[in-house]
């Protein structure tokens, strides 16, 4: 079981079909400085970001320069309890960006 992750020094590919995706419960990228984050997360995170992390109850996008999400980027995290987006440069959030997270505690 995958218990904690966290994406350091070198970045991380997990692809989408593993099973590694489903058992996943934290993802922590805080303080991350890594080229590929751009790269995937251009600044923004889309629908389907997080596709297929459904055991997913921690996510930690401290630091990343985010600016914007859509309403539909956290869609898939159904089992989501805490959710730090601090330190990012984020202005506006959708108006129901969050309605999927029912089981939301921490944000």
């Amino acid at each position: 079981m995958v218990g904690f992750n966290r994406l350091g020094g070198d970045s991380i590919y997990i692809p989408r079909e593993s099973a590694m995706r489903q058992q996943m419960r934290m993802l922590d990228t805080a303080e991350n400085i890594f080229d590929e984050l751009d790269r995937i997360f251009k600044k923004k995170l889309e629908e389907g970001a997080f596709l297929g992390l459904v055991n997913l109850e921690g996510l930690f996008l401290r630091h990343c320069s985010l600016s914007s999400i859509t309403t539909f980027t956290f869609r898939s995290l159904k089992k989501l309890r805490s959710l730090w987006l601090d330190e990012n440069n984020l202005i506006t959030l959708p108006d129901k960006g969050f309605q999927y997270l029912s089981q939301l505690e921490t944000l």
